[in-house]
């Protein structure tokens, strides 16, 4: 899965509803990193900012579960994996078969 035009991702379901994005380097436009910092009150995680509309192939969404193929412009968050050096960005995923 291709959110822009230099990093590639692994996509995979997390439940009907929602879609997680892995990555080995973080998206270059769109990604705003945060540290976060263990025992803060208020962790805020890394954000992307998803400015346009992305329509799943709607083979692809069925096989792997999904309740629709389309993803809404917005911000999401993104998991930092320090040990497994991966970006997991995870997304709502809407109607639109």
């Amino acid at each position: 899965m291709r959110l822009d035009e230099k990093v590639e991702g692994i996509p995979f379901a997390l439940n009907k509803n929602v879609l997680g994005v892995q990555f080995y380097e973080p998206p270059t436009s769109g990604f705003q990193d945060f540290e976060i910092v263990y025992g803060d009150p208020t962790p805020q995680p890394s954000i992307f900012y998803l400015e346009n509309k992305i329509v799943l192939d709607p083979v692809m969404a069925k096989k792997m579960g999904l309740q629709g193929n389309v993803i809404l412009p917005g911000k999401y968050p993104v998991v930092v994996n320090k040990e497994d050096k991966t970006h997991n960005l995870l997304v709502v995923v809407e109607n639109g078969f």
